[in-house]
């Protein structure tokens, strides 16, 4: 049987454009000989649709659209996910479910199993579970699984969560194939986890395993693709990873390699920032370039996936800006090829102290807010005024700590490396050449008064990353954090305070690109008010 992925990169809400997408892509496939095309998990929704489930039409016109778009597509079995409606009035009011479509007739639906509510995911406030199955086609038995279906056995957040396995049911059934019809996000090398799950449901079923998922960004998630075909001992065929690839599985031909780490991150972020504009219509990017790492590094990102002519860097220069600062700043733009603009922030500022009849002290936090908030409001009106979107440059590291000024540099529309921690990024912009050397040496400051540097307000971050890693990505109370990093219980649980007395700064800032296990604002749901410690 010749199997073919349709790894397509859907937008959310655009059913009728997502249909039309799965039309074309189900007669490339056909011409190139494919018997079975799969699609990703909620295809003509888009993944995740969240509460547009619950407005009025909107699953009738997914089903709609479904039974629209069968007489168009090529006479061969499609799997293609969709969300549809529960009749009866128990329980949740809709299915996530997979259409099976043979020779231009829907055969049947089959409705997910196991409906994930951790991390990311809440399927539970949306979706009634149905049990897994097996289905004919051409003489050849295909058990279907629905994403989360495939996980039952692995430890989430370290613990199994689902006392059923849908693999049991399958087992019983001997099929000749198995089908995963996932949207399952991006993090950090969980492609290799993915496929060592596939070769173990493949050896306990005793048959191979074709796994389809999405590509493309959503908001926040990210979904790599690298859809594949596996055995029980190694992985057949392995589909492009960030990138949409419609095509029939060759076991026969070179199996693509897996990512490395730095290469799956920049392209995780750069497809995240491309997806984003696009799929909003935008084209034009903006962003405060200061000459430190972080700006840089974004508009590096932002060059990859928007091209230079569409990003602006704005340096927005104050008395305690350093020349080495503006200087690092231009030649970052000189080597990516960007259009800059220089504002003083001098002026405004000083109308600010004039209105307030205010003199700042030597050392004086409302101050240094204050700069922060005047570039932060030029920078939005230069993006209201143009059309562009502003990109933020916090990093995880400042997000969690708070190290941030609300309505200054938190401004703007995304947040791009809001889950990199700040080592992770300098290893990162290490391997970019356009990145002015010194801006990779020098020590990291917000140059908000003179001779600051991050370090008066913060450990340093190779203490401090690994310290917000145990604590926020893994769990762990403060004494099992100093326990682990051999640190300090003191300057531990000072970190826990600051990180949780923070939390009503991250609930304002933008939407961020979630690349590792657990984000701020993606998955991880703290109150506000609270007294923990």
């Amino acid at each position: 049987m010749k199997i073919a992925f349709a790894q397509l990169n859907p937008i959310i809400g655009d059913i009728e454009n997502n249909s039309k997408k799965a039309v074309q892509s189900a007669w490339k496939c056909y011409e190139q000989g494919a018997e079975l095309v799969l699609f990703p998990e909620l295809f003509l929704s888009g993944y995740p649709p969240l509460d547009l489930l619950f407005e009025e039409g909107f699953v009738e016109r997914c089903f709609q659209t479904l039974v629209d778009l069968i007489p168009k597509l090529p006479p061969i079995t499609i799997f293609l996910g969709l969300p549809t409606k529960v009749e009866n009035q128990i329980g949740k009011p809709f299915h996530n479910s997979v259409a099976i479509i043979t020779n231009n007739k829907l055969v049947s639906l089959q409705n997910k199993h196991l409906l994930p509510t951790y991390d990311v995911f809440d399927e539970k406030r949306y979706f009634l579970p149905g049990p897994v199955a097996c289905h004919q086609m051409n003489g050849c038995k295909i058990g279907l699984f629905i994403c989360e279906d495939m996980w039952a056995q692995s430890l989430i957040e370290g613990r199994r969560l689902y006392p059923d396995d849908p693999i049991n049911a399958l087992e019983k059934e001997h099929p000749d194939l198995v089908v995963v019809i996932s949207a399952s996000p991006f993090s950090r090398q969980k492609q290799a986890l993915r496929e060592t799950i596939l070769q173990e449901i493949a050896s306990r079923i005793k048959c191979p395993v074709a796994s389809i998922n999405q590509v493309g960004a959503q908001d926040s998630l990210l979904f790599d693709g690298g859809s594949c075909y596996v055995s029980s001992k190694k992985t057949l065929f392995r589909a492009k990873s960030f990138e949409e690839d419609v095509v029939v599985i060759d076991t026969s031909a070179p199996l693509l390699p897996l990512l490395s780490p730095e290469q799956e991150l920049e392209k995780a972020l750069v497809m995240g920032i491309r997806d984003y504009f696009h799929k909003q219509n935008f084209s034009q990017a903006l962003l405060g370039l200061s000459g430190g790492i972080d700006s840089s590094l974004v508009a590096y990102l932002a060059v990859q996936a928007l091209g230079a002519e569409n990003v602006l860097g704005v340096l927005l220069p104050s008395k305690i800006t350093s020349q080495e600062s503006n200087e690092d700043a231009l030649a970052l733009a000189k080597n990516l090829k960007i259009e800059t603009r220089t504002i003083s922030i001098e002026e405004p500022i000083e109308g600010f102290l004039s209105a307030l009849s205010y003199k700042p002290k030597a050392i004086d936090l409302p101050y240094e807010n204050l700069q922060a908030r005047v570039r932060g409001a030029i920078l939005m009106t230069l993006a209201n005024a143009e059309g562009r979107l502003l990109l933020a440059t916090s990093n995880k590291s400042e997000v969690a700590m708070g190290y941030s000024t609300l309505y200054g540099d938190t401004c703007g529309a995304l947040c791009p490396l809001g889950d990199l921690l700040k080592t992770e990024l300098y290893a990162l912009a290490r391997l970019i050449p356009a990145i002015p050397k010194r801006v990779l040496t020098k020590v990291p400051t917000a140059e908000l008064r003179i001779g600051q540097t991050d370090q008066e307000s913060l450990p340093a971050y190779e203490i401090l990353d690994p310290i917000i890693q145990e604590l926020v990505v893994n769990n762990r109370s403060v004494e099992s954090t100093a326990q682990k990093l051999k640190m300090s219980p003191e300057l531990v649980k000072e970190v826990f305070i600051k990180i949780q007395r923070s939390e009503f700064k991250r609930r304002q800032i933008p939407p961020l690109l979630k690349v590792s296990a657990k984000a701020f604002n993606v998955g991880r749901v703290f109150p506000i008010v609270q007294k923990i410690m």
